[in-house]
């Protein structure tokens, strides 16, 4: 049942028509969003590659995702329908009644005055393409600390760590750069299993090599601060790090005031 009607209410052709609009939806509407409702947003956008736009979930399950109570869920999800950001589906269950899991289904960005001929351009460029091109000048925030070039910085050779990463397996690249800092197989499978966790439900709609690289960079940056922070948790400095990571890959073109 879920299939059909995520089929019939999927809003874009291609997940590079998606991420312009989630961008869109961001930047324009910042001032009038909570971190909570940007955070449930990019839920959202984060499980609603398989059918394109159009994301399934109980609100309970975008609560402890998030780590807020189901009101204030309830309270983003209501302020994110009302600015058109997403449309919401209640759907009922037809034999024990009662509310299931609901459809959200991610708004269209309606361009600006001016905004027309950016709109066609960018909804037409391939997504690896604009995210390679996206991810040489890309800083990402530290945990707990202000944004250093330095320390986050994506090198402009990206296009040889993805030559090197095509060539070896995702664990093997993975295990042999957290080796590069440290030998702890226990530590590198924790590592490596926030990675998985943070990429499984985008790693269809990207290059995987990409994605890879991405975690790769999620090392450097972290054992990188070890060196001059008290980082009390290495998994926690790291979720946050490729988190953050991830965002900036995901909405950088528009510019990193887009990302509250």
């Amino acid at each position: 049942m879920y299939q059909e009607l995520a089929k019939q209410h999927r809003t874009f052709d291609n997940v590079e028509h998606l991420n312009y609009a989630v961008r869109k939806h961001l930047y324009h509407n910042k001032h009038q969003l909570s971190q909570t409702a940007i955070d449930v947003f990019k839920l959202l956008a984060r499980h609603a590659v398989k059918y394109i736009g159009v994301a399934y979930l109980k609100i309970d399950t975008i609560a402890k995702a998030i780590g807020k109570h189901r009101s204030t869920v309830m309270r983003a999800l209501k302020v994110l329908a009302e600015l058109n950001i997403i449309e919401k589906l209640t759907q009922y269950r037809p034999k024990t009644g009662g509310n299931g899991a609901n459809i959200y289904v991610i708004q269209r960005y309606k361009p600006m005055q001016g905004e027309v001929k950016n709109s066609a351009e960018n909804a037409n460029a391939t997504p690896s393409v604009q995210l390679r091109n996206e991810a040489k000048n890309t800083v990402v925030a530290s945990v707990d600390s202000p944004k250093t070039v330095t320390e986050t910085e994506i090198p402009k050779s990206i296009n040889k760590v993805l030559e090197r990463i095509r060539s070896t397996t995702p664990y093997s690249e993975f295990k042999n750069w957290v080796n590069a800092y440290v030998k702890d197989n226990k530590l590198t499978n924790k590592l490596y299993g926030i990675y998985k966790a943070q990429t499984h439900y985008i790693k269809g709609a990207y290059d995987a090599e990409l994605l890879l690289h991405v975690g790769i960079q999620a090392i450097k940056t972290t054992f990188n601060a070890t060196k001059s922070k008290n980082v009390k948790s290495i998994t926690g400095y790291f979720n946050g790090v490729l988190d953050k990571l991830l965002d900036r890959i995901y909405y950088s073109y528009i510019g990193q005031d887009c990302i509250i």
